[in-house]
Formats: C-alpha cells, sequence, structure tokens
C-alpha cells in the first residue's frame, strides 16, 4: 500500500485531476502501485455525454493554468518513464482546448526530457489547426479511441461520429504512433468487433 499512498498523495497535493478518479475506474489501485496514473486535463467536467462514462457533462470550468507545472513535477516525483495524458472534451473553447494540451504536453517533456508522452485526446472536431497542434507536440505517441462498433456509436456517444473518429486517427497516423481502443460488452457481435478492427486497420 505503499506505492499506492505515494502516487494518491502526489496527485492529491498538486491538485491534479487523473482519470482514474473521474471515470472511477476499476483498475485504479493495480495503476497506483505500479506509480503511474493517466493525467487528465482540461478539467473535470465534459461538454459531451457519452453513455458509458462517469465523467460528469456540464459547462466546464476555466482552465487551469498552473497545470502544466503541477503534471510536470508530478512526472518528476513519480519517477515515471512513460506518462499517459487524456482530456474531458471542450466544445465550449474555440480550440477546443488544444492549444493547452500541447503546452501540458511540451512542458511535461521540456521538465523531464527522457519521459515518453502519449496522448490520448478528443476528436477536437475534426479541427485542423487543432490536431496540428498535437501532432508538432513533443508526443511519442497518440490515441483517439474509436470506443464501440460503428451501429452503437451513435447510441453510446450521441454527440460524436464514428467516420470523425477514423478520420483523427488516419490524420494521426501521418505522423506519428498512433492507438485506438475499443470497449466491448454493449451488446456487439464477433462481426461487428471484426468490421471494427478492419476499420481502425484501414485508416
Amino acid at each position: 500500500f505503499e506505492a499506492i499512498s505515494k502516487t494518491y498523495n502526489i496527485i492529491k497535493n498538486l491538485d491534479i485531476t487523473t482519470v482514474c478518479y473521474s471515470s472511477k475506474c476499476p483498475n485504479i489501485s493495480e495503476c497506483f502501485e505500479r506509480g503511474t496514473a493517466t493525467f487528465m486535463i482540461l478539467g473535470n467536467i465534459c461538454t459531451r455525454n457519452c453513455r458509458f462514462c462517469n465523467i460528469k457533462s456540464a459547462k466546464p470550468k476555466p482552465i487551469d493554468e498552473k497545470e502544466k507545472d503541477k503534471i510536470a513535477a508530478a512526472v518528476k516525483l513519480l519517477n515515471l518513464n512513460y506518462v499517459v495524458i487524456t482530456s474531458v472534451d471542450r466544445d465550449d473553447l474555440s480550440d477546443f482546448g488544444s492549444l493547452h494540451f500541447a503546452e501540458v504536453i511540451n512542458t511535461v517533456q521540456s521538465t523531464n526530457p527522457s519521459v515518453k508522452i502519449e496522448a490520448l485526446t478528443p476528436d477536437f472536431k475534426g479541427d485542423i489547426k487543432a490536431l496540428n497542434r498535437l501532432v508538432l507536440s513533443g508526443t511519442y505517441k497518440l490515441a483517439h479511441n474509436i470506443e464501440t462498433v460503428k451501429r452503437l456509436h451513435k447510441k453510446l456517444k450521441p454527440k460524436s461520429s464514428y467516420s470523425l473518429s477514423l478520420k483523427v486517427l488516419e490524420y494521426y497516423s501521418k505522423f506519428k504512433l498512433t492507438k485506438s481502443s475499443i470497449i466491448v460488452g454493449f451488446g456487439e457481435s464477433i462481426e461487428e468487433i471484426e468490421e471494427c478492427m478492419r476499420d481502425l486497420i484501414n485508416a
């Protein structure tokens, strides 16, 4: 429990938001024991309301301008060599939060030069300027989750688009290692999962 307490205290003392707590992830103790956490930036209130997610959906608060320094400090204190940074959707912002996202990544990297950073991003509504900010940032890997199969996408992610997610992944993959994830157990068939995998490979 010592490692879990250390990770918890560092995150709490620096007032950092993690997807671990906000999404009520069941694997939190396993990750904390290894001294890892997925940092969630741009607040803990999302402008979308995906049906599978426990993160609150409402009007978000202003951006914490000190967030980049807090996360950079946490990475150093936890002695991490690989970091995942994700965010809520910020459709309320003209740049969809992409500028802040890139600033956090670059601050973490400049403070911790040997760390590899994976950015798990929203779709930014497909805005090329927003996507390019992430492409040009100090990321090792870019990620965007398709989450579910095509048939269930609109039901589970009413404010998102299956085809747009594929376009975002296709764009990212032109520049950097690219990753996506799918959740199973929503009633999809094996054939639908295979179709989704083919769509991801083709993208």
